[in-house]
């Protein structure tokens, strides 16, 4: 899959959320804000705006979940938790002018 991401654009907040995602799959923006809201002390509001947030940028998809009575979105994260990782190092080595040396001894220090 190739990424159209800027990982630098996703904020504190929309990384929590996306490892909700990534721990649970599918969810809907109640069943985050009831794990993040109480420890974060944040609206379910806040909460549903990060998720569109994140909806916008591609890296959440959604779906009607029909069985629900209000109609609920599910969304479901589109990109791994590697994926973001992977794209975040690469930026970073980006940022700071690696040759390509310095990405294989990263990589090698990543891989183990």
């Amino acid at each position: 899959m190739t990424i159209e991401l800027n990982t630098r654009a996703l904020g504190p907040l929309e990384l929590q959320v996306l490892e909700v995602f990534w721990r649970a799959g599918g969810r809907t923006g109640r069943q985050v804000h009831a794990e993040l809201g109480p420890k974060r002390g944040i609206a379910y509001t806040t909460v549903r705006a990060t998720i569109d947030r994140l909806h916008e940028k591609g890296v959440l998809t959604r779906r009607k979940d029909s069985s629900a009575p209000w109609r609920a979105f599910v969304f479901q994260p589109a990109v791994t938790r590697p994926e973001v990782l992977a794209l975040a190092v690469t930026q970073l080595l980006d940022d700071l002018g690696a040759d390509a040396n310095e990405r294989q001894r990263v990589a090698v220090t990543i891989a183990g």
